[in-house]
């Protein structure tokens, strides 16, 4: 996981009923296996109105946007069981 600087620290302390600021950006790294090459970035981008999702292909070009429709749902549905502000934040030791 990526954080952007203005919302580092409030994504390491995320408990519920916190929130990110506007401009906050979360990005997600992913491939198949460690180690394996990179196959997209997940990103997630809050403004006025919310969280809006994308989805970045391993050499940078979006793969998806939220406008399209097979894509919105299904993040914004996951992202609503999160923790806090459709955010799930770092594993806790418990």
């Amino acid at each position: 996981m990526r954080v952007s600087p203005n919302a580092e620290q409030a994504y390491l302390a995320l408990v519920r009923g916190s929130e990110l600021a506007v401009g906050a950006v979360v990005v997600a790294d992913l491939a198949p296996m460690a180690g394996s090459p990179l196959t997209a970035l997940l990103v997630m981008e809050k403004s006025d109105s919310g969280w809006t999702y994308s989805s970045l292909g391993a050499g940078g070009s979006v793969v998806l946007e939220t406008a399209q429709p097979q894509l919105a749902p299904l993040c914004k549905r996951c992202h609503s069981e999160g923790l806090s502000d459709e955010l799930f934040g770092i594993p806790r030791n418990h």
